[in-house]
């Protein structure tokens, strides 16, 4: 189940390809997909199956976003709401710049909870970035969600 900053809910299965191909009516892989379904149609909030072979088919898009996770892992009991709002503020003014940019527009705070801090806005959908193009890097392009 996601739900974005913006209030989007969203509820995500993840299957094997193979466990789809042999899901016919009545199997129990079909059975959940369906209940599944239709409790997502019945709360308005929408569903996505997501296989194995959908998520690996972009090994940089993977690369990042553990990444990202692996960030916010490690920053997870730290305060950033300062950080944050900071953040926000000077994309507000620019409407948009790189990982590197955003640092030094930030001088006396610690560059990792500044990129915690961007990966944070990244994964509640209200920054992004072409993470599916290219590696993550101080060059990467972030951009504020209309």
């Amino acid at each position: 189940w996601v739900l974005l900053d913006t209030g989007h809910q969203e509820y995500r299965e993840v299957k094997y390809q193979r466990e789809l191909l042999g899901a016919v009516p009545g199997a129990r892989v079909y059975r959940q997909l369906q209940a599944q379904k239709k409790w997502c149609e019945l709360g308005k909030i929408d569903y996505t199956i997501m296989t194995d072979e959908v998520i690996r088919a972009n090994p940089v898009f993977l690369s990042n976003w553990k990444f990202i996770l692996s960030n916010l892992a490690s920053t997870q009991s730290i305060d950033l709401s300062s950080h944050i709002e900071n953040v926000v503020s000077i994309l507000n003014k620019s409407g948009r710049g790189t990982l590197r940019e955003i640092e030094v527009s930030l001088p006396t705070a610690e560059q990792c909870l500044i990129r915690a801090s961007i990966f944070t806005l990244i994964h509640r959908g209200r920054l992004k970035a072409a993470l599916d193009e290219e590696p993550l890097n101080a060059s990467t392009q972030i951009d504020i969600v209309s």
